[in-house]
């Protein structure tokens, strides 16, 4: 019977010792996450706040936030994989003080991966409202949001299109609450394209209060409609028009274009 008793000591024993190395690694894991550090800018750098180590090269690339004195930059989740980085990865916004703020939003649900495609950020004319351009393709969404408090607003997104030969997508602000931005439309275009995406490009107006689009330069078959500026009313877009559908199978890099302007809806 001792020996019974002895035995199923052991093996509780055993056990235990089994449990706790698993009890101090979630313990450990625990640790981990309290450890995480945030960033802050220092000498132009972003460096990582706790230990003043800069970033490595190439991690975080800053760039302006268009109408605002602040830049952003998007730090890859790959990268805080590959150089054991203990920051998360995302989007940290760079105020002109030098405080850097990681921003915490609803595009977190399509994964860390996604905010590598954030490449623009801008900021409305009244410093209300904060926008960032989502570009995976040359078709992307742009999100919107509260500032800056950065809470979504009601009507939150609208689609946009990059041309590449731009340095960002285009977003012009119209008054307060009003952005104008380029937009493709794929459904039931007739052009023999041989690249993607194909489709007919045009300048919408999208009213940020009512979740309203409003074609300015409505593109068709033949016409693509490229926004430029926005000023006293008065939308100016570039128009490139082929002469016929067909010439649109290969994409035309050097075909004439016009400007033409029209006032907002």
């Amino acid at each position: 019977m001792q020996n019974r008793v002895l035995h199923l000591l052991f093996i509780c024993l055993f056990g235990l010792c089994l449990a706790l190395p698993r009890a101090a690694s979630c313990m450990d894991g625990e640790k981990t996450n309290e450890r995480l550090d945030s960033l802050e800018l220092k000498d132009g750098r972003l460096v990582l706040r706790q230990t003043g180590k800069p970033l490595p090269d190439g991690v975080a690339t800053l760039k302006p936030v268009e109408h605002a004195d602040m830049r952003f930059a998007v730090v890859e989740a790959f990268a805080v994989e590959r150089d054991k980085l203990p920051i998360r990865p995302g989007l940290y916004l760079v105020r002109s003080d030098g405080a850097v703020t990681y921003f915490n939003s609803p595009l977190e649900d399509e994964g860390p991966e996604a905010w590598e495609s954030v490449v623009a950020v801008s900021l409305s004319p009244d410093k209300d409202i904060l926008a960032l351009g989502y570009f995976p393709t040359l078709q992307g969404v742009w999100y919107f949001f509260h500032w800056p408090d950065v809470r979504p607003l009601d009507h939150p997104t609208t689609v946009g299109y990059w041309e590449t030969s731009r340095k960002s997508p285009p977003l012009l602000w119209s008054g307060k609450r009003r952005v104008v931005v380029d937009s493709m439309d794929v459904e039931g275009c007739k052009r023999p394209c041989d690249y993607d995406p194909c489709g007919r490009i045009s300048v919408v107006a999208y009213d940020l209060d009512t979740g309203k689009t409003s074609p300015i330069f409505q593109g068709t078959d033949l016409c693509d409609y490229r926004v430029q500026s926005v000023k006293n009313g008065s939308v100016t877009a570039t128009k490139l028009c082929l002469p016929k559908v067909a010439a649109w199978k290969s994409y035309p890099e050097n075909a004439p274009t016009e400007t033409v302007a029209a006032p907002l809806p």
